[in-house]
């Protein structure tokens, strides 16, 4: 079944980005410096173009960034070393289904949980950890709340395949999800999910709605993906809804309200959008951001109170992974799987159109971006040639990254 599914998708994705030329990027109206990071000495501009600007009106640099240190013996040691601003005490991260932390500037890492374990998160007071026990052969389980100076128990025991604390940590939203063809696997976007709220305190649940990847507003409101319908096994023509914390729903954006003619951004034909994943809302509440999937992906913005979608970035025959706002100001972050195969995470201003851009072609790839609490600094995955190979940090999100603990590490989480 999921075969089928992304044969349609893929085929769907082809015949409308096979069209795709060179022109210029979304907010491109200005010159917006875009920098490309890697662990490699800084070897000044690099002539290379980036994913939807022409050469012209945007330039990649090659910042500093700090070679690694060497490997020791203790696979689970990591260097230490000195950041210069002030940075929130620790990152959790998973590390083949384990449960990790380690200091953000750098340090020995230490194993807090063991087992298969999935989509950590740290409470917003950085006294406890959330994440998913995953069943076995499943890619959902048991919601765990885990106190550092306590012993973890259970919140809900049922498929818990999503997670995300509410902004005064009283609550944790979560996506549980039913295999709803019979294939063994849970895809919250593509089974039949829903979306709960726990209370930490008293474990009481109460279901919000149908949907999935769940984020929470500043004031206390939900977030989340409707799922729209399976047409021919695939998912498409969803919608964005926010649950007030008074009661009540309403649509901030369907499929419906994304541009389909991307001419002005250098894609010369019609791209259909078929399902919206990653809302994340804005530390005022004031926008919405979010990525579109479709021939063409976008990633796309549209003030809450409504008006136009803004198409902020477009990629050929892919679509943009999750969505995150720096706790302050107007940036973004968000994982981008090009069409040529690498990873790439790029940081962008949504106020000046001004990106950063980690990953080269010929360098390591990046995911997973995870803001710090104070929005000083970036964690990202560091992608090798063969799979995810060690967790950095980039102070500012603007350049040089530190290696702080190497492995198959996922799902970084800052604690305060």
């Amino acid at each position: 079944m999921h075969q089928t599914r992304a044969c349609l998708l893929l085929i769907s994705m082809l015949l409308s980005a096979c069209a795709l030329g060179g022109g210029s990027g979304p907010n491109t109206q200005q010159p917006a410096l875009t920098a490309s990071t890697d662990e490699a000495p800084d070897n000044g501009p690099v002539p290379t173009t980036p994913r939807t600007a022409k050469p012209a009106l945007r330039q990649i640099v090659t910042p500093e960034s700090t070679p690694p240190a060497p490997q020791t013996a203790a696979a689970t040691s990591a260097p230490t070393v000195t950041v210069a601003l002030p940075m929130p005490t620790e990152i959790a991260y998973l590390r083949d289904g384990e449960i990790w932390l380690v200091g953000a500037s750098g340090g020995k890492p230490r194993r807090i949980a063991d087992g298969t374990n999935g989509s950590v998160a740290w409470s917003p007071e950085g006294r406890a950890i959330a994440y998913v026990r995953l069943r076995a052969g499943s890619a959902g389980g048991a919601l765990i709340l885990h106190p550092i100076n306590g012993k973890p128990r259970v919140l809900a025991d049922a498929e818990v395949t999503q997670l995300a604390w509410s902004p005064d940590g009283k609550q944790i939203a979560y996506t549980r999800t039913v295999d709803r063809d019979a294939d063994n696997q849970l895809e919250p976007y593509a089974d039949r999910s829903t979306v709960h709220t726990v209370e930490v305190a008293s474990h009481r649940t109460k279901a919000i709605g149908p949907g999935f990847d769940p984020a929470w507003s500043p004031d206390g409101g939900i977030l989340l993906s409707t799922p729209g319908k399976i047409l021919g096994g695939v998912p498409q023509g969803n919608s964005l809804r926010l649950y007030p914390r008074d009661g009540g729903n309403r649509m901030l954006v369907s499929t419906g309200d994304v541009p389909s003619d991307l001419r002005q951004y250098g894609t010369p034909f019609l791209s259909m959008t078929r399902l919206l994943r990653h809302g994340a809302l804005s530390p005022d509440g004031q926008t919405v951001a979010f990525s579109a999937l479709g021939g063409v992906g976008i990633l796309g913005t549209r003030e809450v109170r409504g008006g136009q979608v803004q198409v902020q970035d477009i990629v050929a025959e892919s679509g943009f992974g999750p969505v995150v706002w720096a706790p302050v100001g107007t940036r973004i972050a968000y994982h981008v799987p090009t069409p040529r195969g690498t990873d790439e995470v790029t940081v962008l201003d949504i106020a000046t159109g001004n990106r950063t851009v980690f990953g080269k072609p010929d360098g390591a790839g990046y995911r997973e971006p995870s803001w710090s609490r104070n929005g000083q600094a970036l964690a990202l995955v560091q992608m090798g040639a063969n799979g995810p190979r060690a967790l950095v940090v980039s102070r500012g999100g603007e350049g040089r990254v530190r290696v702080v603990a190497r492995g198959a590490v996922s799902s970084p989480s800052w604690s305060r």
